[in-house]
């Protein structure tokens, strides 16, 4: 490739032969990867001495991934509003227990900290 476009260094085929040689690994800060310091431990062995674990599900506790609270703005809007507003934006929804749309960051329910972040 080098030699057809007028770069025919024959260096670039051989790693070892620029930059002084081999430096001892390659990445970030020498090493063999990012961040130096080489394989650590063998690699190979991460994790080997873990045990399976058997999950019987039905002595899970209940976890329910429901965390959102409609802000109270949300909640005052009639369904009318909601019907109205997702026909001019041409939204279809369709199933049982959709949420009322959220017209602000401030109707989402976030965290104090993160609406500090994001207005």
């Amino acid at each position: 490739f080098f030699e057809m476009y007028g770069g025919g260094d024959s260096r670039y085929g051989d790693r070892s032969s620029y930059r002084g040689g081999d430096r001892g690994g390659g990445g970030y800060g020498g090493g063999g990867s990012f961040g130096g310091g080489g394989r650590g431990g063998g690699g190979g062995d991460l994790g080997s001495g873990l045990k399976t674990i058997h999950w019987d599900i039905s002595r899970l506790p209940v976890f329910e991934k429901n965390f959102y609270i409609e802000h109270p703005a949300v909640v005052a809007r009639p369904d009318s509003f909601s019907e109205e507003w997702r026909r001019q934006k041409e939204i279809t929804v369709i199933g049982r227990g959709v949420p009322k749309p959220v017209l602000s960051f401030e109707e989402a329910s976030m965290p104090e900290y993160v609406l500090r972040e994001v207005l």
